[in-house]
């Protein structure tokens, strides 16, 4: 499932910093002295050395790349960049980055580009971090490790739009200072769902004395294969600088104010709290694709690691204020579950969480989730507002709404997740697994979900009510095929499209042959089938002769072949009874 959560609930930090450690450990780390801790790096294995530094070390060496473009390159032995401007590392917070080794290339028209160092020739691959640089020397932006990788880390890539005749330059960099050997990839690649601009106004902004509405402009195209109505929602993220939170709000079709199917602009007002702090604001734009969304960031040297370049725009916040800016997190009190932590049917839920605020902007938002297990998403993000109150205020009340359990779930233990976000921006994040993240209130709030009974589940997917009644009753007949719903439950059929019988019937020589479905789920709920036959409508229905046995199968159903004798008149019907 891709849902939109907060990105620090998957990607930990690549670089170890002591506040990640116990106490003990972090007493000890800090202990250890610069020499120390070059005597410990003399011990590591490096990489066969050169006679001297590549040949494209520099940038004025860059080798040249022709589209597409697959090579096999290297950073043995390679410095980092003395000119500032093509420094990764002033963009790079925690020196990750080091022997840097330097491509070019001039693309002959305007069109999407990914450049990547994922692996397919070198087996050792080296750890990898990605730069991309207009002809002036300018940053467009960079990549550690590719989009939606949680498992490989060491693959980079960036995905960009390029100007015909504009010369653009690679810096390939090896983490921590790595050196190695490295695939290096330059392609075409036209996102399916793709920013091709993004405004804000006003650029400058002054809250000391009054919060202010920042009015983004979204320009976007889609691919009609993937998007045939257009690009249907996203999100904007405004970064507070201090890196304690951020503030954001969603964007969808009633908020396009131009444009055609696949070629769209929304307009969407984002407030920026009296409480926020001054400095530059970058933001995100998160979009669906045909696969999990996706994060784009602006063009230009910022502390936001990119994914998608959006090629055109604004690029951040100016913000000024003066006066006071909130700087403590929200927190939570009381977690609560109605009708309780075990639940036997798909009923919606009400939750609710009493909130708290230490801080003077007060309550902004927040999102609520399930995950399992493993920490993977099983739900949407419910999102929670100030018309959720039920009481209180916006710095100290409790909020109430509904949360819709997932049909698809299966038995299992699930976990709760809430991020609550204050109007300054500043985040608080917990789950309900235990350990590190975990808060007493929360970790008793599990999800014990067992599983449907057959028939309820049937209806569950096919009305969205598990109830026996109107349109989702045993005995109703929605879509007006003569068939009622029970008789489509138990034949594996779909209610609300009308089909003209059940089942089949030839004759084979001095037999009917009578061929019908048998739900999987019917059997499960204790269904039971009989194929009868009688020489007149009105008279005793009987089995003598009849045999049954299973054809073929499918995950949902059976196939039942009935073997009827024919009899010696010039007629015999035929009947498939179900019943409990």
């Amino acid at each position: 499932m891709l849902l939109s959560v907060p990105s620090q609930i998957f990607h930990a930090p690549r670089v170890p910093d002591e506040n990640n450690f116990p106490a003990a450990f972090s007493a000890t780390f800090s202990l250890c002295s610069l020499a120390a801790m070059a005597m410990l790096a003399c011990f590591l294995a490096a990489p066969t050395a050169r006679a001297e530094a590549p040949g494209n070390d520099d940038i004025s060496g860059a080798q040249e790349l022709t589209i597409p473009a697959t090579i096999v390159g290297d950073n043995i032995d390679a410095t980092m960049v003395e000119n500032a401007a093509h420094e990764v590392i002033e963009v790079n917070p925690g020196n990750r980055s080091g022997a840097s080794v330097w491509y070019h290339f001039t693309p002959a028209t305007t069109q999407w580009l990914s450049v990547d160092t994922i692996a397919t020739t070198v087996g050792d691959q080296l750890d990898t971090l990605v730069a991309v640089f207009n002809s002036s020397g300018e940053m467009l932006g960079y990549n550690d490790f590719e989009y939606g990788s949680d498992t490989v880390t060491v693959h980079s890539k960036l995905v960009f739009q390029v100007v015909e005749n504009e010369k653009y330059y690679i810096a390939v960099y090896g983490f921590l200072g790595d050196q190695g050997e490295f695939d290096l990839h330059l392609n075409e690649e036209i996102p399916s769902a793709r920013i091709t601009m993004v405004t804000m106004s006003p650029v400058t902004v002054d809250i000391t004395s009054a919060a202010q509405n920042i009015t983004f402009q979204i320009g976007v195209e889609t691919e009609n294969i993937y998007f045939p109505g257009g690009l249907g929602s996203g999100s904007i993220k405004l970064l507070r600088p201090d890196g304690l939170g951020d503030l954001t709000t969603g964007f969808n079709a009633f908020d396009k104010i131009s444009g055609t199917t696949n070629t769209e602009v929304f307009q969407k007002n984002l407030l920026l709290s009296r409480y926020c702090p001054g400095g530059p604001w970058p933001f995100e734009i998160s979009i669906p694709s045909e696969s999990e969304p996706e994060i784009w960031t602006p063009q230009g040297a910022d502390d936001l690691e990119d994914h998608f370049l959006i090629p055109s725009g604004t690029t951040s916040l100016a913000v000024t204020n003066s006066g006071a800016v909130d700087m403590d997190p929200p927190g939570f009190d009381d977690f609560t579950i109605s009708p309780s932590t075990t639940v036997e049917t798909l009923d919606d839920l009400t939750v609710e969480v009493h909130i708290t605020d230490a801080g003077s902007s007060g309550f902004e938002s927040a999102e609520l989730w399930l995950s399992d297990a493993d920490n993977l998403l099983v739900s949407n993000a419910a999102r929670i507002t100030a018309a959720h109150r039920i009481s209180g205020t916006a710095f100290d009340g409790t909020y109430s709404l509904t949360f819709t359990v997932p049909a698809n779930l299966s038995e299992g233990t699930y976990f709760w997740g809430i991020r609550i976000r204050d109007a300054s921006g500043i985040s608080f994040y917990r789950d309900g697994k235990g350990g590190e993240w975990s808060v007493e209130t929360l970790a008793a709030a599990t999800l014990f979900l067992s599983p449907l009974p057959p028939r309820e589940a049937w209806r569950q997917k096919w009305f969205q009510t598990i109830l026996n009644d109107g349109n989702a009753a045993d005995d109703a007949d929605p879509d007006s095929d003569g068939l009622d719903n029970f008789l489509e439950f138990a034949t594996d059929q779909n209610p609300t499209e009308a089909t003209t019988s059940p089942g089949t019937i030839t004759k084979q020589g001095s037999d009917l042959k009578f061929t019908f479905s048998r739900s999987v789920a019917g059997t499960s709920d204790g269904v039971s089938y009989s194929a009868e036959w009688s020489d007149t409508l009105t008279g005793t229905w009987s089995t003598t002769g009849v045999i049954s046995s299973a054809i073929s199968s499918t995950p949902t159903a059976e196939q039942i072949l009935t073997t009827i004798p024919a009899g010696t008149g010039n007629k015999r019907f035929v009947r498939l009874k179900v019943s409990k």
